[in-house]
Parts: structure tokens; sequence; C-alpha cells
């Protein structure tokens, strides 16, 4: 994995190529402490922080209603998004509003409901502990000790974001409005587009970093890569599985060199998706790009324990790219969604349209390609960004959601992440909770 060098003060080098695109945010205790979507459909209620600017709004705004496009739960989620000084290397960070304590039975009939209801016959999620008993009361899932000794634990919660929580129907208690915070770095010189296909010369394209952390906030998240506070498997962990855990008929919540895929077959096999893209060239001509994603699940930051250095909430870094959860974004390019990321969040809980992604025909049937691929839909990105412009104008400025450092002044943002306690840390050489800090551990990263 390709690490970064600096910017210089004139510009970027032109060897800057690669940077990570979620950050760890680190908030000391003085912090914390015209529409083309149908009648039922996700709304993401974007709000913004005194710094963000007029034309990164609508960037946002677009990468909002790309996510609503393919989601149709009928729900809102709201946003709060600031551009800050992050480190070098990381072009932005997620912090979603989540709980530690959902009950894994009442996520498993939620989440089973949702499946059949979306046609989705074969559902897998980890095996009960009590199947003589036709209890579902909990699952199993394997982990390492400190002396990285692969063992087997009961749990009967999980970890879930408030706006998966909202998506299956669940109580999701909180006193703030928020579902979730974003984070851009302002020290990057970004493109903003998107919609028309194309990134300025050198500079990481705005939207497709948004549509990235979003995806965190709605619930692409793995509890692996705590150290403070006692993080459960999340939502997507229980489709985190390996060679080993499938022996045993479990999920997979441990870290080391081995690989991590995403199963919907009860870790019988890794999720593949075979899909074709159509551009026409120069002459006129249709061409066919077909793409074969194997679904594998990066490792997690403790590198010492064979994680591969990156946040156990993405993709594995590979070619080709499985979708915008992908850790990594190169300079001129523009990263979008993928089925395999649409598959993702269908299993987590969310309703997804997969007919407003592949084409069809007007019997609402797939149209297939000459070796019976699915065809991606192109967006009419033009259309939402006309809808994003609108949007962005608005009143939307909400500075007072933001984090501000006043412990007498609890803001929208820092009320949520009370109420979470969950931690986590850089384990790959970025930032850490030094121990020897007197607000640690109550430093909180993502």
């Amino acid at each position: 994995m390709q690490k970064t060098d600096k910017p210089s003060t004139s510009g970027y080098k032109l060897k800057l190529k690669y940077q990570y695109l979620v950050a760890p945010l680190t908030l000391a205790t003085t912090l914390i402490l015209g529409s083309n979507l149908p009648a039922a459909a996700l709304k993401i209620n974007l709000t913004y922080g005194a710094s963000v600017t007029e034309e990164q709004k609508e960037a946002a705004e677009l990468a909002a209603l790309i996510w609503e496009h393919y989601i149709t739960d009928d729900i809102t989620v709201n946003i709060h998004m600031d551009m800050s000084e992050l480190r070098w290397g990381k072009m932005g960070t997620a912090i979603p509003n989540l709980r530690n304590n959902i009950n894994y039975d009442q996520f498993r009939i939620a989440a089973e409901e949702e499946a059949k209801l979306a046609g989705q016959n074969t559902y897998f999620l980890p095996t009960a502990i009590n199947p003589e008993y036709s209890l579902a009361s909990g699952y199993k899932a394997i982990y390492k000790d400190v002396n990285r000794t692969t063992l087997e634990a009961n749990y009967s919660e999980m970890l879930i974001t408030s706006a998966n929580a909202k998506a299956l129907g669940f109580n999701f208690d909180s006193r703030s409005v928020l579902h979730g915070y974003i984070q851009l770095n302002s020290r990057y010189n970004w493109s903003y587009k998107y919609a028309q296909g194309t990134v300025d010369k050198n500079k990481f394209d705005f939207t497709s970093v948004v549509i990235h952390e979003i995806g965190h906030n709605l619930g692409f998240i793995s509890g692996i890569d705590s150290i403070v506070g006692d993080a459960k498997p999340s939502t997507l962990d229980m489709f985190r599985c390996s060679d080993y855990s499938a022996k045993l008929g479990t999920i997979d919540f441990s870290v080391d060199s081995h690989r991590r895929y995403f199963s919907i077959d009860g870790c019988q096999t890794v999720f593949n998706l075979t899909e074709t893209e159509q551009t026409t060239n120069k002459k006129g001509n249709i061409i066919d790009q077909t793409m074969t994603y194997e679904a594998l699940f990066a490792r997690g930051l403790n590198t010492r324990l064979g994680g591969d250095g990156v946040q156990a909430s993405h993709w594995t870094d590979q070619n080709p790219d499985t979708g915008i959860m992908n850790p990594l974004l190169s300079t001129n390019t523009i990263r979008r969604i993928t089925g395999v990321d649409l598959t993702a969040m269908d299993y987590i809980g969310y309703d997804v349209d997969l007919k407003k992604y592949y084409k069809t025909d007007d019997n609402g049937d797939y149209i297939l390609d000459s070796k019976g691929n699915k065809i991606v839909k192109q967006l009419d990105l033009a259309s939402l960004q006309s809808q994003a412009v609108k949007q962005a104008g608005g009143d939307n400025y909400r500075p007072e959601y933001s984090p501000d450092g006043d412990n007498g002044n609890e803001t929208e943002v820092e009320t949520f992440m009370y109420e979470s306690g969950i931690y986590y840390s850089w384990w790959g050489g970025g930032e850490e909770c030094d121990p020897s800090d007197p607000d640690y551990p109550d430093c909180t990263f993502w």
C-alpha cells in the first residue's frame, strides 16, 4: 500500500498519488464529551459548519443524492459536515452516532424480515448459540487474545449506527438530532467536477470522498479496531469471514494476516460480482467493460497482529477497486458506488433498489450483456447536480452543531459522541492516544 508525500506549499508533488479516505479524528475532552427519487426513499439531510463553502456544499449534496437514488428506506438521516485541518494523508473522517449494545436477536429478526421482503431467500446470519432449543440467543465469533491465540466467544449484543438502526425500525434513543458527522481535510486542493466526469489535474475528487464518508455513517463500519471500550461486532461484521472461521461456522472478529471476506452464504464462499459498464467511443461504438469484483475486507489496523494497517471498515485495496468503500483514492480519479457496495448495504438492513443500478427493459427484467452479466445503468448526473445546487442554497448552515471546545456548551456532535462511548485508535503509524496524556482514554478516533 503506497504512502504519500506531504504536498509542497505551491501545490502537489507529482509523486502524490494515493490518500486514505478515512482519517482518525482526535478530539480531547475539551471538545468531546424536481427530484428523481421515489415517494418512499432515503433522505440524507446535510448541515454544514461555517468553514464549508457553497461549492463544497453542492458537491456534498450530490454525494447524498447518489446514495438516495439507490436506497429506498423511507427514513431521514441527519449528517453534519465540517472542513478541518486533518493530518496529511487523511482526506476525511466519519463519526457515526452509534451504540454498542443492540440485541442480536432484535437485529436478526428485523434483518431476516427485510431480506424476505427483498426476495433474498437464502439469508445467512451467524449460527445461533442454542439451536437445539430453537433459540437465537446470540451468536458466536472468533477473536484473538493478547497472546494471539484464536478463541471463540459468545455474543448477545452488537454494534450499529443510528442510521442503520433507523432503517431496521429499531428504537435508537439519542439526545442529538444527528445520525453522523463528517470532516474533510481543508489542507487539500479539491476538485468539484464529479457530475462532469472529470477531475482537475493533480487534485482529489471531493464528491467521491463524501460518498465514502456517508457510507460509513450509514453503517459500513467494523468493531474490530477498537482498543478502548468493549466494542462488539457490527452489522457488517455479521458477514465478515475467514477460511478458518468458515470451518467453525462462525464469523471472524479477529486480526491476522489471512484474508477476510464478505460472505452472504454463511461463510461458505467469498461474495463475487461480475458486472458490465458500457461506454461509447469516439466513433460512436458501444464498448463493454466487464469487471469482476471479489469482496475482500481490509484486515485491520494492528500490523503487529498481521493486519494490513487499514481500518477493517473498508474493502481491501485491490485492482479492480471493489467499490466506494475502498480505503484509498488517487488523484485525477472518480470513485463510484458499485454493486458490491450496494449488496453490503442491502444485507446490513437497507432497502436497495438494484433496478435503479442495473439496466432493465420495459418489463422490469434485467438487460444482460452477451455473457449474461448485468449492465450498470448510468446515473443522470446532470439532473442530480441541478438538484444538488438547489439543496445547497437552502438554510443548512448549522455551525452551532460543530464541536466547539466549550465544556459548558454541549453541541449536537459532542452529544452523540458522549453517548456512543466507543473509541478507536490508529495503529498504523498515525495519530494515537498517548497514555501519558491526562485526557487518555477520552480521545476519540474513527
